[in-house]
């Protein structure tokens, strides 16, 4: 009993190999990933048109009105911005 291990050493027949699925192949991957990316495209696209579609009804329905800007409101919007562009750009630098 001297040197003997309480274990046996299995040996290489009674080793079986693990059942988990084998990788997918680079070409099945792509596939997926691909299959996957179209699907977020549709569905992005999908909800652009469903709010045009919004959009449109309430202009017809008269409970939206789009107009052009006047311009003071665009050169407000123009500062607005800028500042705002300023702002994030600072942000940026600090990181």
């Amino acid at each position: 009993m001297l040197g003997e291990s309480s274990t046996p050493n299995p040996e290489p027949a009674d080793v079986t190999e693990s059942t988990a699925p084998s990788p997918l192949t680079e070409s099945a991957q792509s596939r997926g990933a691909k299959k996957r990316s179209e699907t977020v495209r549709r569905r992005i696209e999908e909800r652009r048109t469903d709010k045009l579609d919004q959009l449109r009804a309430q202009v017809a329905d008269g409970t939206l009105i789009i107009r052009q800007m006047t311009v003071a409101q665009r050169e407000e919007a123009s500062h607005d911005a800028s500042q705002a562009r300023a702002r994030s750009d600072a942000r940026h630098r600090q990181i």
